[in-house]
């Protein structure tokens, strides 16, 4: 893996590009969901989690998704994967 340093603007968040994958819906281990020995969460779309808070913008979660097709288009199943 690699990791991005992507800078914003503090008071602006969002991403031109979030409108084309706003209803992807990753597989979310959220914090909570960690403490209480939960299973990971499939049916949030990225847009949902961004508004209740779960991935803080839409910034952060346009490039989760990037990250997760590329991951996907890699070979790798949905199972292997998670993002906490």
């Amino acid at each position: 893996m690699a990791e991005i340093e992507h800078f914003v603007d503090p008071e602006h968040k969002e991403h031109a590009k979030f409108h084309l994958v706003q209803d992807l819906k990753l597989p979310l281990w959220t914090a909570c969901s960690q403490e209480d020995n939960l299973p990971v969460k499939n049916d949030l779309s990225l847009k949902q989690a961004v508004e209740e808070g779960t991935i803080c913008n839409e910034t952060l979660a346009y490039f989760m998704a990037r990250t997760y097709l590329f991951l996907r288009a890699c070979g790798i199943r949905e199972e292997g994967i998670r993002f906490r």
